[in-house]
């Protein structure tokens, strides 16, 4: 039985992959978020690159910054509340970590003492431009970070040290929740449930696809967020057919709300152009929008019939009013 209502959301990954505000111009966005408003949705996730940010150590991108400033003006307009989403990759050569930093992994933060405060260093330039900025929902603090042999071979105390530091920071300048952008049940594997990461966030964050974690295992991982509010912060499904993707969007959402998930953000509304380095082509895949004219899929209409509320809830104290 359904019991909750859900606030539901969009991962807006046309500031993701490239750099370049010719596919985010002031008439694509309006027209976005315009549908975006009429559908009431009322929240967008923007996906940031460190690597669009500090390309070299210590020499931050003021031109993407404003851009991003300008973009989140803009939602404002269309009374849209942001998530900001620091979603950098930690696998070997990633391309969102910045070449300056070698080995160019997430690993290096933990073996390198400079680059570890190059990342605090970043995140105050960051808290510094974007303090202006008052419909930001929530910090996203980092995406998906698994201790395995690809990704992160750091010890507990180390991750939730730096975990704990990069937050320090974004208090000094803002109240607004922080979280960590879990994926699947790597809280209860690589993790070993550690109390320490459900105390630090403010909110549980899970990315969750049913092609690599089952309905049980979200389950048993959103029991951990005892007492707090949870947003399924990535989720969606990689077909070309749309009437499967429509099928399962409403099975997921369904599933959602019966688990009391207050937000979900669907990965993923990009209306740009179909650039080279696309994660999915434009009508396919994750992608929710049908073509470059903003015609969104069918699935979207499941994700506007979910948001059962206003998209403001009157019990969390995060959405931007």
């Amino acid at each position: 039985m359904v019991s909750n209502t859900m606030s539901s959301g969009v991962n807006y990954g046309s500031l993701y992959w490239h750099l370049d505000s010719q596919y985010t111009t002031t008439s694509v966005l309006q027209r976005d978020f315009e549908l975006f408003k009429n559908s009431g949705i009322t929240l967008i996730v923007l996906p940031i690159h460190w690597v669009y940010l500090e390309r070299t150590r210590g020499i931050y991108n003021s031109t993407y910054m404003n851009d991003i400033i300008r973009v989140c003006k803009l939602a404002k307009d269309y009374k849209m509340s942001v998530v900001f989403d620091l979603h950098t990759l930690m696998h070997d050569n990633s391309y969102t970590i910045p070449t300056w930093v070698s080995p160019r992994k997430f690993q290096t933060l933990f073996d390198d003492a400079t680059v570890r405060q190059a990342w605090l260093n970043m995140w105050t330039y960051v808290m510094t431009q974007l303090s202006g900025i008052d419909n930001i929902m929530a910090w996203q603090i980092m995406n998906e970070p698994t201790i395995a042999s690809w990704a992160l071979s750091c010890t507990i105390d180390e991750f939730v040290k730096l975990c704990q530091d990069t937050k320090n920071i974004i208090r000094q300048y803002s109240s607004k929740p922080v979280s960590i952008r879990f994926a699947g049940d790597e809280l209860i594997v690589a993790f070993k449930s550690d109390t320490r990461l459900i105390t630090l966030c403010d909110f549980g964050s899970e990315n969750w696809y049913e092609a690599y974690d089952t309905q049980t295992q979200l389950k048993n991982v959103l029991a951990l967020w005892k007492g707090k509010q949870i947003m399924i912060s990535e989720w969606g499904l990689n077909t070309d057919n749309d009437v499967t993707q429509l099928s399962k969007f409403k099975e997921y959402l369904n599933l959602f709300k019966s688990l009391n998930v207050t937000w979900s953000a669907v990965w993923l509304w990009r209306s740009d152009s179909n650039l080279a380095n696309n994660p999915a082509t434009i009508g396919k895949g994750y992608i929710i929008v049908k073509d470059t004219t903003g015609t969104p899929r069918p699935a979207f209409q499941a994700i506007v019939d979910s948001n059962l509320s206003s998209g403001i809830r009157s019990s969390g104290t995060i959405l931007y009013q």
